[in-house]
């Protein structure tokens, strides 16, 4: 099932010769950029003009990572990008504009970093990036200030530890009621939950399961009406979910999205205001499913959209509303697909 009024296009390539998943955001205008590891733990990234053809690509100097990076527009409008080195630091570079240069040189945040960085936003515009320490807990680092020139916005506060035993990376996603929740898979391959007990807390509630059977880190993304769903791939290789209720507190039971999945299920909002889940399938196939109508628990049945794939599918969304699926093919270039209008 597609989006009504759009059909996904085939798969082009970026060009690039990457080592690792990519990442990808919006600049404020609402083009795309693309980051990811290079060869020699190197960064590079790629971006879109304002005639949506796309720039070659550039390594950013002084950037030494290995994993997927994160990145995150703030509420400034400058683009952000985090990593982790093979010395296991933590590092973060600014945009010098809203529009592309990144001349800065890293800046490093913390030390201890076992797994690759996540990001969320505070209720009052400060970014926050998560991450497993060394010792197998979930780590916080924020920003100190909402003040949004230099310095101020470009000062963190020290790491802290909110506890648990997990593997690999973990969700954050800033619900309605305005406190962010953090999804993690536990040692036990349970689905776990932490949650700011009032926004912009600096501290933390215990964790709880809400979901068994994980094999893979966990994705989440907002309904249309603010709930959020969490994704991941199941220790029976199909795909599963669970939804707050709408007191944002509780979890509806997990129900399985079927298919035979490499990688968790992505879900990204979609113009028609439903979700729509992008994976990589046993057969290194992107693929994708789609709400059966807003807000709905039931998922249309999986539709290809075919490509030799290392890693991931990843969803981002073009200025217009469109989505495309990106992907880091088999050459080793990055590659997407983009819904085009029909």
């Amino acid at each position: 099932m597609d989006t009504p009024g759009t059909a996904w296009g085939n798969f082009q390539s970026l060009g690039g010769s990457l080592a690792n998943d990519p990442a990808v955001t919006n600049f404020p205008d609402g083009r795309l950029i693309v980051f990811a590891e290079g060869a020699g733990n190197t960064l590079w990234y790629i971006w879109q003009n304002r005639d949506l053809n796309w720039n070659n690509w550039k390594q950013m100097s002084g950037a030494v990572i290995s994993g997927t990076p994160a990145v995150m527009a703030g509420k400034d409008g400058l683009v952000r990008v985090f990593w982790r080195s093979p010395s296991s630091e933590l590092f973060t570079a600014t945009h010098d504009n809203v529009y592309g240069s990144l001349t800065q040189a890293p800046l490093r945040l913390t030390t201890g970093a076992a797994g690759d960085p996540v990001t969320a936003m505070n209720a009052d515009g400060r970014m926050m990036v998560f991450y497993r320490g060394n010792d197998d807990s979930v780590w916080c680092i924020a920003q100190k200030s909402v003040s949004y020139g230099p310095p101020t916005y470009e000062g963190w506060l020290v790491s802290i530890s909110l506890g648990g035993r997990i593997k690999g990376v973990p969700a954050a996603v800033l619900s309605p009621d305005g406190r962010v929740r953090v999804y993690v898979r536990g040692s036990d391959d349970n689905l776990w939950v932490a949650q700011q007990p009032q926004p912009d807390s600096a501290t933390w509630n215990t964790f709880q399961q809400i979901g068994t059977g994980m094999s893979s880190d966990p994705k989440a993304a907002r309904d249309a009406d603010g709930r959020i769903r969490v994704c991941w791939r199941g220790s029976n290789g199909a795909g599963w979910a669970l939804v707050q209720q709408a007191d944002y507190n509780t979890y509806k039971a997990q129900a399985t999205l079927n298919g035979g999945l490499l990688s968790p299920p992505n879900p990204m909002l979609a113009i028609d205001g439903r979700l729509e889940l992008f994976v990589t399938g046993t057969d290194s196939s992107s693929w994708v499913a789609e709400q059966t109508a807003v807000n709905q628990d039931s998922f249309a049945d999986w539709i290809t959209l075919k490509g030799g794939i290392l890693g991931s599918t990843i969803p981002a969304r073009n200025m217009d509303g469109r989505l495309s699926a990106f992907v880091r093919g088999t050459d080793n270039a990055i590659w997407y697909a983009p819904q085009n209008w029909i």
